[in-house]
């Protein structure tokens, strides 16, 4: 069995339900014309003809059901700081959209959102995120809401195996379809479960590290910024140190899927280093940013210093996010 990978990592799984374990191996290639490779158990020993997947420099395959469909998905965290999520297809139903970083398959309208698959498109292609457009590469994502109102979505990037894009902000709650649209025809392609809450915190790199703004407000009243992370292009981004003194500092910290809600069915629940319970925090506004599409922002004052933050996680009605990290 040759895998076609000058190094890799291997994992197991059943995903054509058959009940044999398969091998999934990822890594890199001396073409960087795959990264993952998924062979297929002969129930004997053996292994099919394996099938290759375009994800350059692969890490660590973890296997999961991240959709919630019964069947094994697989996620790598490549080292070009970016993950790369594949859908197993058994069955009959399409995939399920799952949300932008938490990967949940749960989607509010005007989130982000991310569906896996294969053939989409046959070049991959980036969208403006001030003002994401309908149609990217050749194809349009339209989403078919549960009371059967047809909406473009708005397209971040797309590529053959992945899409990510806005779920339309005026989407009804329900099981909607995802049909793809391209000038041969439209194709179902898959689904998405939307709810009105599903909060998650964005991150910079496989760290987990929190996509956040630090301010300080001056005794005039003024907002200045103030550095708080580095990354100077390893693998995680690292915390500098915030100088705390009697003048306040506000934490400005990005997610999709919580931008419409009340600010007072919002909280911040920061940890502490060392195994420190935390706090709750009441967060200062609550809303979408006015220049990037499908992100939302919640503004807190820090209460301690701002060292004492280890992780945050946002509680919106009772749903908890995805933790998100400041220290490393």
């Amino acid at each position: 069995m040759t895998s076609g990978l000058y190094q890799y990592d291997l994992a197991a799984a059943d995903f054509d339900g058959d009940g044999f374990a398969d091998l999934v191996l990822s890594g890199g290639s001396w073409s960087n014309s795959i990264g993952l490779s998924i062979y297929p158990s002969n129930g004997d020993g053996t292994f099919g003809n394996r099938k290759d997947f375009l994800v350059k420099d692969a890490g660590i395959p973890m296997i999961f059901d991240f959709n919630g469909d019964g069947q094994p998905d697989v996620l790598t965290l490549n080292e070009s700081n970016s993950f790369s999520l594949l859908f197993s297809s058994k069955g009959t139903n399409p995939p399920m959209a799952v949300s932008m970083i938490s990967l949940r398959a749960i989607v509010p309208p005007g989130s982000l959102a991310i569906l896996s698959g294969s053939g989409f498109t046959e070049s991959t292609a980036q969208g403006d995120w001030a003002a994401l457009p309908s149609a990217l590469a050749g194809v349009q994502l339209v989403v078919r809401d549960a009371l059967g109102n047809r909406n473009a979505a708005g397209l971040v990037n797309v590529s053959p195996e992945q899409i990510t894009f806005r779920v339309p902000p005026n989407t009804a709650m329900g099981l909607a379809t995802l049909e793809l649209v391209r000038s041969s025809g439209t194709t179902i392609v898959g689904r998405a479960d939307v709810r009105p809450v599903a909060p998650t915190l964005l991150t910079m790199d496989v760290a987990g590290t929190l996509a956040a703004l630090v301010f300080r407000q001056e005794s005039n009243g003024a907002m200045t910024p103030v550095p708080a992370f580095q990354c100077d292009g390893g693998p995680a981004c690292r915390f500098i140190l915030v100088p705390v003194d009697q003048r306040p500092v506000y934490l400005t910290a990005f997610g999709t899927g919580f931008g419409t809600i009340n600010p007072a069915d919002v909280e911040v629940q920061v940890t502490g280093p060392y195994g420190d319970a935390g706090y709750v925090i009441h967060p200062e506004s609550v809303g979408p940013v006015d220049s990037v599409q499908g992100v939302d922002q919640v503004v807190v004052k820090l209460t301690r210093q701002y060292d004492d933050v280890d992780s945050i996680v946002v509680r919106v009605k009772g749903q908890l996010s995805n933790e998100a990290q400041t220290l490393d």
